[in-house]
């Protein structure tokens, strides 16, 4: 038998390769890129690890869309986002380990969009040339200072000021006037000017641009070319005061005495909504690569007719049942059940749910950050070829022969930032353990003295 030393070494978001039998000495690992300047981003790809066939994807990227309600009624909940927005992007942007992509489009109505309203206004509108929508899923273009130069219409680690310019196109009322298209009236407010354009949704949608965003392929290779990188984790962020006039618990369409005879809209079930979603952005290393978070009307959340401080008016999808107020209750609206089906089942986190009438979203949208930093960092497993010996910490040779695990020159600490499973011959680095930003191009390395380098098997010796 013989006790040779086995390394597996990586590039901690590169490539890890192990070291044949025959060569125990050699390491196949890649020359580390060269130093980043002082306080750049690290921007991290997709990292495979590679050991003796075996391959499990570490991927720290995350892809977020806001699919935001332009309704009127939204004025108020807009400004609240807008206003704490910094504190979501804290809940994940902070860790140079991350490499996001945020966009966001605004909700769909096929009702009025195409068969009423135009895309585009003429010199009938006190701003010619408004588009009123485009095909739904089609990202929205950042503008104002900092906003990308190149096309895209997505932020990324390497925008500077990033998050000010989120504030600024989501804020309604932002002083240079960037977001003329983040509210539309129903009613043109022009009355010596009569015209279709200028008006919002009024039966809105939220699953449909959600699905043009990730299906329709006109769009994803046009105006939202780059986003969408398969395989990396897809969040979405829901902001409606209304219900989904797609989505239904049965796949029926609730009766609508307003809604003409002759029109017919498909409608999905709400489960078969996220099943959709989940195949679209499976990843064959990662099974779990959704979460869905909704700033919604939700269970508990008092609605009433009227308006004023304090009050919640929902869309008018929402039936008072003749009351002057009364209490939402569970299952009464899908885009509340759409977050609730992408929770984690064994291990809830702090909810996905966030009423839209909360008049502070700062430490809701935080929580929300930090889920989506801890299923970026997801945990990494790595396959051993060989059962490793276990020595006694008496043992002379206890440091350089046992189990360890390194980040450059840096152990590990076992139990706590990676575990051992000697029934798979696994290692587990606990993502959410680690200080990446500590480890800029650093290497991952498992270092350990197999029972029997010879055996050549990657099972459990008897």
């Amino acid at each position: 038998m013989k006790n040779t030393k086995l390394f597996i070494a990586a590039l901690g978001l590169l490539v890890l390769a192990a070291c044949q039998p025959s060569d125990p000495k050699r390491e196949n690992v890649l020359t580390p890129p060269p130093p980043l300047k002082p306080d750049a981003k690290i921007n991290r790809p997709t990292t495979e690890v590679t050991a003796n066939g075996l391959v499990v994807t570490y991927d720290s990227r995350v892809d977020i869309l806001f699919v935001i309600d332009d309704s009127r009624s939204m004025v108020a909940h807009h400004e609240n986002l807008s206003r704490n927005i910094q504190q979501f992007v804290d809940g994940f942007a902070k860790n140079n380990a991350i490499d996001f992509h945020i966009g966001y489009v605004n909700v769909w109505d096929q009702r009025r969009y195409g068969p009423i309203v135009p895309e585009v206004c003429g010199q009938e509108t006190s701003t010619p040339g408004f588009v009123n929508w485009q095909p739904a899923g089609t990202l929205k273009s950042f503008l104002g200072d900092g906003a990308p130069k190149d096309g895209r219409r997505y932020l990324t680690p390497q925008d500077k000021d990033f998050a000010t310019v989120l504030k600024n196109n989501l804020d309604p009322k932002d002083p240079a006037g960037l977001n003329l298209h983040m509210i539309k009236d129903f009613i043109n407010p022009d009355p010596k000017k009569p015209s279709i354009c200028a008006q919002g949704p009024e039966f809105e949608e939220s699953s449909t641009p959600i699905l043009g965003a990730l299906e329709n392929p006109v769009i994803m290779n046009g105006a939202n070319k780059g986003f969408r990188r398969p395989g990396a984790l897809f969040v979405v962020i829901v902001v409606s005061d209304a219900k989904d006039e797609v989505l239904s618990y049965d796949g029926t369409p609730v009766p609508d005495p307003s809604v003409p005879a002759d029109f017919h809209r498909d409608q999905i079930k709400v489960k078969d909504f996220v099943a959709r979603l989940e195949k679209d952005t499976e990843s064959t290393a990662i099974k779990r690569r959704l979460r869905i978070f909704s700033v919604a009307i939700s269970p508990g959340t008092r609605i009433t007719r009227a308006d004023g401080p304090g009050n919640c008016k929902p869309d008018p999808a929402f039936d008072l049942q003749g009351l002057s107020s009364r209490e939402v209750k569970d299952g009464e609206n899908p885009l509340v059940d759409i977050a609730q089906l992408t929770e984690d089942a064994n291990s809830p986190k702090d909810g996905q749910v966030l009423s839209i009438c909360n008049p502070d979203f700062g430490p809701a949208l935080l929580k929300f950050g930090y889920q989506i930093q801890q299923d970026a960092l997801s945990d990494l497993d790595l396959q051993l070829e060989y059962r490793p010996q276990i020595f006694a910490p008496t043992d002379p040779d206890f440091a350089k022969k046992s189990l360890q695990v390194f980040i450059g020159d840096k152990p590990l600490t076992p139990g706590k930032q990676w575990t051992y499973n000697p029934q798979t011959l696994t290692v587990r680095v606990k993502g959410q353990s680690v200080d990446w930003n500590s480890y800029p191009n650093q290497k991952i390395r498992v270092s350990f003295t197999p029972v029997d380098s010879s055996a050549g098997t990657t099972k459990p010796l008897q």
